[in-house]
C-alpha cells in the first residue's frame, strides 16, 4: 500500500509540473487510463490534487510577500 501513496504523491506533484498525462503514466509504471481516471472529475486524486494546488499558491504568494517586505522595510 506505501508504494501506491508514494506514486500517489509523485503524479500529484508531477501533474502540478505540467508533466503531461503519458509523461506520468510512464514515470509511474501505470497505464494512460490509469493516470486519467486519478484525475479526472471524480476521480481518486482530483480532491488532493486540488488542495494541493492550493496550498502550492498559498505558499508562492507567502514566499513572495516575504521578499517584498525585505525590500520595502517600514519606517518607524
Amino acid at each position: 500500500m506505501r508504494k501506491f501513496k508514494e506514486k500517489f504523491k509523485m503524479a500529484i506533484d508531477m501533474k502540478w509540473k505540467g508533466f503531461k498525462y503519458p509523461e506520468i503514466a510512464e514515470k509511474l509504471g501505470v497505464s494512460l487510463d490509469t493516470v486519467k481516471s486519478w484525475f479526472r472529475s471524480n476521480g481518486l486524486l482530483r480532491i488532493h490534487y486540488e488542495d494541493y494546488v492550493h496550498d502550492q499558491l498559498l505558499e508562492h504568494e507567502s514566499e513572495r510577500q516575504n521578499r517584498d517586505a525585505g525590500k520595502h522595510p517600514k519606517t518607524p
